[in-house]
């Protein structure tokens, strides 16, 4: 959280764990089972949570912060959690990604869900490419 004050502590826990910021919640309540309230901040304060990969973690923060000229959304949780999985993606690159935005600087926009931005992102990422890489799925 200190090096990376620009995310909120779902998306850092989401970071650290290396999963989508939604599944935070579920990684944050097994620590805290038979409770019916639940609080990100609680459970670090507590000392219960056990992050996976920090360096993982600073390198994909780093990645997120790389974005942040081309896309002032580059912190929302939904975006968070799309970059996330497509750091997984065999299929994805992030440099060609980011080349990509820079070309195309205004086409990324805030999307409400994933998948929509998932869309979005390969159209990007498809730009000018002759063999299309289908990163929804």
């Amino acid at each position: 959280m200190r090096k990376n004050s620009s995310f909120n502590i779902t998306d850092c826990i989401a970071l650290c764990s290396n999963i989508i910021s939604g599944s935070a919640y579920n990684i944050t309540q097994k620590h805290r089972e038979g409770r019916n309230s639940y609080n990100s901040k609680e459970v670090f304060e507590e000392g219960t949570w056990k992050g996976k990969d920090f360096e993982l973690a600073q390198q994909n923060a780093d990645k997120l912060m790389m974005i942040k000229p081309y896309y002032d959304g580059y912190k929302r949780s939904t975006f968070v959690s799309t970059m996330l999985g497509l750091f997984r993606n065999e299929d994805f690159d992030f440099i060609e990604f980011l080349n990509k935005l820079k070309l195309q600087t205004k086409k990324l926009d805030n999307c409400t869900s994933v998948p929509q931005y998932k869309l979005l992102i390969e159209d990007i990422y498809n730009y000018r490419r002759r063999e299309k890489v289908n990163l929804r799925y």
